[in-house]
């Protein structure tokens, strides 16, 4: 019967440094928030909401499906629930990153969070879902 051959010390440094470079080779924030605009800009749902966590996309799925049984529509135009303009900051702390859009008065925040090695948008975390309940503009 072979006997199971231990690895030398170096080799498990290397595969684990390799480990590490691999799996931060993921699209940053703000990447993925152009390539979510682009998704906007080309009317793409089901690729809209893969920039969605999996439970944002869940609940945006469900709010949509409900609205269409509705005669109250609670969101009229998923393309307007991402504030679309210039990344004008970026703060990540951790596996959540607050991405600022536009400047002055009519900047606002993007709260995205890593999952599955992916950033993605919390609905949540965006104004505009939550305007309807305000009582809109």
């Amino acid at each position: 019967m072979p006997r199971a051959r231990a690895h030398h010390p170096l080799v498990t440094l290397v595969l684990l440094c390799l480990l590490t470079l691999l799996s931060a080779c993921s699209d940053p924030p703000e990447a993925r928030y152009e390539q979510l605009k682009s998704a906007i800009e080309e009317e793409e749902f089901e690729r809209f909401t893969s920039f969605f966590t999996l439970a944002s996309n869940a609940e945006l799925r469900t709010t949509l499906a409900n609205g269409t049984r509705s005669k109250i529509k609670y969101i009229t135009d998923w393309k307007g629930l991402v504030p679309v303009g210039e990344v004008t900051a970026i703060d990540i702390r951790g596996q959540v990153a607050f991405l600022t859009i536009g400047e002055g008065k009519k900047k606002q925040e993007i709260r995205m969070l890593l999952e599955h090695d992916k950033w993605c948008v919390d609905l949540a975390g965006l104004s505009a879902y939550w305007e309807p309940l305000k009582g809109g503009k």
